[in-house]
C-alpha cells in the first residue's frame, strides 16, 4: 500500500526541473490531497489519482495565471516504517522504455506519458453593443425653434401596423396605440452591429437596455414580443420594407410591462438568450455579423392608454418641452447585453512539448505562423469550421512557415496538425 501526499505547486507559471534543485523547495499550495494507493496494480495499465481538482482551482484562481502557463504538481509518498513491500507505485515517465527484461519490445510508447485531464467550464464574457451611426448628420428643429444637428442611424426603426415611419425620429414606440382614434400595432426594429459572440457559443442570458422617453403609469399595460430576424448578417432598416417582412426567428420572448415607468430612466427586456441562441447558432452565422430584433405589440382593443412604451432611438433628444436639455444622450441609445461562453471543455495536459504553436491567435491580418514542436519533420495543416466542416489543407509544411487564411470569414476554427504519425489541435480565431 502507498500513501502519496498530492500538492500543486504555487507557481503562475511553473518553471521545469533541473538537478541542483529540489521538488520539495518549491512553493506549494495551501490544498493538498491524500492518495491511498491499495489496490493491486498490473504491468503497462492505466491508472489516476483522485479528483484532484482543488489543487487546480487554487492554480488557476492566482492573480498572476493567464491561459497557456505551466502547472506543477508534487506526489510525496509517507513514512510507513520498516516494511518487507516497498509501499510505493512506479509509474512510466516521459522517457518510457519497454524493456525486453521486463517483456517488453524496447520501444518508447507516447501513449504512457503521464497525462493530466480537467474537465472545466469556460469563463462568460459579456459582450455589449449599442446602436451606431450609419447615415448622415441631420438637423432637428426643437420644440424652442433651436435647430440642432444630430448624427443619425438606420438600425432602429418604426412601424405602425403596416407602414414605415421616419427613420430618424428621436423616439422609439412599441405596443398598441389604443386610443379610439389611433388603434394600430406598433413595431420597433432593431440591428446591433458587430455582434462579435462565435458561432453555436453558449448564451447564458441576453437583454436589451431602454432609456424611456415618457413616463407611463402602471395601468398602462404594453404586451409586446420580441423574436430575432433569422438572418446570418441581419441588414439595415429602410423605408421602402416593413420590420414586420423579415424572416424572424421560431424563439419568440413575450414581455409584459406592467410596472410604473418614469421619464429617462432605465429598463430592460426580459431574457431574449434563447433568441440569441438561435441565431448564432445558425450554420452561416459568422463572429462579427449583425444582429436585429423585432419588438411588436399587441391588440389589446380600445383603450383610454396608450398600452405603448415610448424609449429613446439612437436620434434621442431631450426636448426642452419635455423638460430636457435640448442635447443628443448617447448613454441613452439602445444597447444589447449578452452573456455567453464558448464551450464547456476539457483539457488534455502531457509532459510532452507542445505539438505545435499558433501565432498570433487571434489572427488579425488572415496569417498565421505554425511552429512545430518537432522542427526537424514536415507537417500537414487542416483548418475546421466548428461544425466540422474542411475549409483549408495545406501539406508538407515546415517549422515556422506561414499559412494564409484568407477567405475564412471572422470566427473560430479548429486547425489541426498532422506530424510524425500524431493528430494535434487547437482553437484558432479569426477577426
Amino acid at each position: 500500500m502507498a500513501k502519496i501526499t498530492i500538492t500543486a505547486e504555487a507557481s503562475d507559471n511553473a518553471a521545469t526541473y533541473d538537478l541542483n534543485n529540489l521538488i520539495t523547495s518549491r512553493p506549494q499550495g495551501t490544498a493538498s490531497l491524500p492518495w491511498t494507493v491499495a489496490e493491486e496494480w498490473g504491468l503497462w495499465e492505466f491508472y489516476r489519482t483522485p479528483d484532484i481538482k482543488t489543487l487546480i482551482q487554487e492554480v488557476v484562481n492566482r492573480g498572476g495565471w493567464a491561459q497557456g502557463n505551466a502547472l506543477a504538481l508534487m506526489f510525496k509518498g509517507e513514512n510507513q516504517g520498516p516494511s518487507d513491500l516497498e509501499n510505493a507505485r512506479e509509474v512510466e515517465a516521459f522517457e518510457n522504455i519497454a524493456d525486453p527484461e521486463d517483456g517488453g519490445d524496447g520501444r518508447n510508447h507516447p501513449e504512457r506519458v503521464p497525462k493530466l485531464m480537467i474537465y472545466y467550464t469556460a469563463p462568460t464574457f459579456v459582450l455589449e453593443r449599442a446602436i451606431v451611426q450609419n447615415g448622415a448628420n441631420d438637423t432637428i428643429e426643437l420644440s424652442t425653434g433651436e435647430l440642432v444637428v444630430i448624427a443619425t442611424s438606420s438600425d432602429d426603426a418604426e412601424q405602425e401596423q403596416d407602414a414605415m415611419d421616419a427613420l430618424n425620429d428621436d423616439d422609439l414606440d412599441i405596443g398598441w396605440e389604443g386610443e379610439p382614434e389611433k388603434m394600430f400595432v406598433v413595431t420597433a426594429g432593431l440591428r446591433f452591429q458587430n455582434m462579435t459572440i462565435p458561432q453555436g457559443a453558449i448564451i447564458d442570458s441576453a437583454f436589451i437596455r431602454f432609456t424611456s422617453h415618457e413616463g407611463k403609469s402602471a395601468e398602462d399595460v404594453a404586451k409586446i414580443t420580441i423574436k430575432g430576424e433569422a438572418s446570418d448578417n441581419a441588414a439595415t432598416y429602410d423605408l421602402n420594407n416593413l420590420i414586420t417582412s423579415r424572416p424572424y426567428t421560431t424563439a419568440s420572448v413575450p414581455w409584459t410591462v406592467d410596472q410604473e415607468w418614469g421619464l429617462w430612466e432605465n429598463y430592460h427586456t426580459p431574457n431574449i438568450g434563447s433568441i440569441v441562441q438561435e441565431i448564432v447558432n445558425r450554420s452561416g452565422w459568422n463572429y462579427g455579423n449583425a444582429m436585429a430584433f423585432m419588438l411588436t405589440g399587441e391588440n389589446q382593443g380600445p383603450s383610454d392608454l396608450e398600452n405603448a412604451r415610448e424609449v429613446e432611438s439612437f436620434e434621442n433628444i431631450a426636448d426642452p418641452e419635455d423638460g430636457g436639455d435640448g442635447k443628443n444622450h448617447p448613454e441613452r441609445v439602445p444597447q444589447i447585453v449578452v452573456y455567453y461562453r464558448t464551450a464547456t471543455g476539457i483539457a488534455e495536459a502531457t509532459t510532452a512539448r507542445p505539438s505545435f504553436v499558433l501565432s498570433p491567435n487571434p489572427s488579425t491580418n488572415h496569417q498565421v505562423k505554425i511552429v512545430l514542436g518537432d522542427a526537424s519533420a514536415k507537417a500537414t495543416v487542416k483548418v475546421y469550421t466548428r461544425q466540422g466542416q474542411e475549409v483549408l489543407t495545406t501539406n508538407e509544411i515546415t517549422s515556422g512557415e506561414t499559412i494564409s487564411l484568407h477567405g475564412l470569414t471572422k470566427g473560430l476554427y479548429l486547425i489541426t496538425v498532422m506530424q510524425n504519425g500524431t493528430v494535434s489541435t487547437q482553437k484558432l480565431i479569426v477577426e
